[in-house]
């Protein structure tokens, strides 16, 4: 588990705060996720060492190269860029570019690396504590453009150039000109719309799955409840850092895709069995139960040809 989070915060610095809920999830509920066999010091020893180790070891070499002993920029110079200074756009009708500019302006002076980041941190925090609210709606309008792009930013494109109030830097470009392309092919863009359309219909399909296999796993009263709860944390802890900003996209989704796949998966699993859609094409899954927990044990398949 600690080389896996350690891993994840390497590839994106982002996870870097998962090793908190994780510990604190284990420690509070370790008798339901089944680990009341293994004594709670060495499971967080397993857990930390390899973590602090590896994540450590990159703080140290961070303060060792710039004399700012963090594991990256994300906390202070992102935070600031791309949403201290959305608040303030949003908040003042202007462009984030303009926004940040104004931000620079005032902050206090720096007289090296380190104290750069921690300023920037400071005053990042200090302009989102200030606007908690315009923060909440920004993040509120950029949940369509996470979960559901890039289809919904295609439109925003398509559609009035920056009608939806916000620019894309990748999909917003490549929507244009796909859109130029086809109007000059076909006189009109109905194609390009149903495409887009049938994006945004996918992904919400899917969510209503997700939420219904949660529904599902939640009536069954499974003993593994716990893992999903963690599950679902995660899952909104990815949301709420991935918007609040001008940059909430659907590339910053793809850590969360995972987990609405298989819950969506196991919806359509259930659906299957509910409605018997499987033994009418001669396909037998056991137990019968639509609410168990599907499991190696339940792949006992066999096909009746006479029917």
């Amino acid at each position: 588990m600690g080389l896996a989070l350690a891993a994840a915060t390497m590839t994106r610095p982002v996870n870097y705060f998962l090793i908190f809920p994780v510990v604190m999830g284990i420690i509070l509920f370790r008798k339901s996720v089944n680990l009341q066999g293994v004594s709670l010091p060495r499971l967080l020893l397993i857990i930390i060492v390899p973590y602090l180790l590896i994540i450590g070891s990159w703080h140290v070499r961070n303060g060792l190269l710039t004399g700012a002993y963090e594991f990256s920029d994300n906390g202070s110079t992102l935070v600031l860029r791309y949403k201290a200074a959305a608040v303030l756009a949003y908040q003042q009708g202007i462009t984030d570019d303009e926004a940040y500019e104004q931000i620079k302006k005032d902050m206090p002076r720096y007289y090296s690396f380190a104290e750069k980041l921690a300023v920037e941190k400071q005053t990042a925090y200090d302009i989102v504590s200030a606007n908690k609210l315009d923060y909440f709606i920004l993040s509120i309008k950029n949940l369509p453009y996470l979960l559901l792009g890039p289809g919904f930013d295609l439109f925003g494109k398509h559609f009035g150039g920056d009608s939806l109030g916000r620019y894309q830097p990748i999909q917003g470009e490549i929507a244009k000109t796909v859109a130029d392309k086809v109007g000059l092919l076909t006189g009109y863009q109905l194609w390009y719309v149903g495409v887009m359309s049938y994006v945004i219909g996918f992904m919400l399909l899917m969510y209503l799955f997700a939420l219904y296999g949660l529904w599902t796993i939640k009536a069954s009263k499974q003993k593994m409840w716990v893992i999903h709860a963690l599950i679902v944390g995660f899952v909104l802890f990815f949301i709420g850092i991935s918007t609040g900003n001008s940059f909430a996209y659907s590339r910053l989704r793809m850590p969360m895709m995972p987990v609405f796949v298989l819950y969506a998966s196991y919806a359509f699993h259930l659906l299957l069995l509910r409605y018997n859609v499987l033994e009418r094409v001669g396909i037998y899954l056991t137990p019968e139960s639509p609410l168990e927990s599907f499991s190696p044990e339940m792949a006992v398949v066999r096909k009746d040809h006479t029917q």
